[in-house]
């Protein structure tokens, strides 16, 4: 089953992207900052316990997250066709998304979202 997972503190890109997301039959669910410590596995349903990044932490007790998107079992071209419908509805963009693998899967949005935001501070600083 497709599924997004999502952070945001707007009421209306929430509603957009679930409108979006029924349309498609994609479950959409909204993350709570209390899940951000729940491996993504975990979150997705999903019967698996993988590893967590070796170095993993918990959110920071006044940890604020970023706005944050994950998409779960979409093809390449279901995933295309559902990222060009989101640009021409004018949904705001969310500037960290991922797309789940076996490798982060075992992540908790915490870590996911460290992740994407130490990779944007490398691609600013070496200019890709």
């Amino acid at each position: 089953m497709k599924e997004i997972l999502i952070f945001t503190a707007s009421d209306e890109k929430f509603g957009a992207v679930k409108t979006l997301g029924e349309r498609d039959g994609i479950r959409v669910t909204r993350l709570q900052r209390a899940q951000f410590d729940v491996p993504l596995s975990e979150l997705l349903g999903l019967p698996l316990t993988l590893p967590r990044p070796e170095k993993a932490k918990a959110a920071p007790v006044l940890y604020a997250p970023p706005e944050l998107m994950v998409l779960h079992g979409f093809g390449s071209g279901e995933l295309d066709d559902f990222l060009a419908e989101y640009r021409a509805r004018g949904i705001a963009p969310v500037r960290l998304k991922a797309v789940t693998t076996l490798f982060n899967l075992g992540w908790t949005p915490y870590d996911l979202a460290e992740h994407l935001r130490e990779e944007a501070d490398r691609f600013k600083k070496t200019g890709g």
